[in-house]
């Protein structure tokens, strides 16, 4: 197969994902009480542990001003807290409060049942062909930031 094949295999498999995972935090989102951004900030946060405002506005693509008001509500509901640096106060640093990490679990259960849901249908032999194919593109899209 020829890299341009696979590549607009690749973008196809994105939007389809993408657009799938998006439907599956939808039937989520009523128990968890959060936007699919938010929950992006928090997966994030709880990725990195410590994160300032660049971090996280260059991760999500969003300006700064647009992260702060998303992490002022994280904040009012308890899932995400600030602290400034020692060296700078004007930087401003922030992770994950232990009822934050608590609903970044929660969330990523629940998506992961629903991932596996759909795995389970596969016979074994091609869950072992998805499991070798996302490791190999895992690993080279890891190494091409």
């Amino acid at each position: 197969m020829k890299e341009e094949q696979i590549g607009k295999q690749l973008q196809n498999f994105y939007i389809a994902f993408g657009s799938w995972m998006r439907y599956q935090y939808k039937q989520v989102k009523g128990d968890v009480g959060l936007t699919l951004s938010q929950f992006q900030v928090l997966f994030i946060i709880s990725k990195q542990g410590l994160c300032n405002m660049s971090c996280l506005s260059e991760a999500i693509e969003v300006s700064k001003g647009t992260m702060t008001s998303a992490l002022n509500k994280l904040v009012e509901e308890g899932y995400v807290e600030r602290s400034a640096s020692l060296k700078d106060r004007r930087n401003v640093y922030v992770s994950l409060t232990e009822e934050g990490k608590e609903k970044v679990t929660e969330i990523k259960e629940k998506l992961l049942n629903s991932i596996t849901g759909v795995l389970v249908e596969l016979e074994e032999d091609k869950k072992k062909e998805v499991q070798k194919g996302l490791e190999i593109l895992t690993e080279i899209l890891k190494t091409k930031k």
